[in-house]
């Protein structure tokens, strides 16, 4: 088995950990947007995130609006300012969001000094 098959395997294995515990955790929430909100702090977690958001795209009116958004401690929450998006603006998420991928926007502080 080669590098690569390896790195596959431990990622995979991380992420059916990490589901595992998430599942533990949401099990005893019945209110859905408590659920949500799990759900998003569980993908942040696991990706090093400190925020996730479901945004949900309208093609008809060419907008994504943003519907649910976990931050962490200390992190502003910018979901009311982050309405009606013209998707055009996005290339980038449009092209994902239409193939149902998660959006990763890096956090530009943290990797400022990898560019120049």
């Amino acid at each position: 088995m080669n590098s690569t098959e390896n790195n596959n395997r431990a990622a995979s294995q991380d992420f059916q950990t990490a589901l595992g515990l998430l599942e533990e955790r949401l099990r005893s929430l019945e209110d859905s947007e408590d659920i949500i909100n799990g759900l998003l702090q569980g993908a942040a977690e696991f990706y090093g995130a400190a925020r996730a958001s479901v945004v949900e795209a309208d093609w008809d009116l060419k907008i994504g609006l943003l519907t649910y958004e976990w931050c962490a401690e200390g992190v502003e929450h910018q979901k009311d300012m982050l309405q009606y998006l013209a998707v055009e603006s996005f290339p980038r998420w449009c092209e994902f969001l239409s193939l149902n991928w998660p959006i990763v926007i890096p956090d530009m502080e943290a990797i400022k000094d990898t560019y120049p």
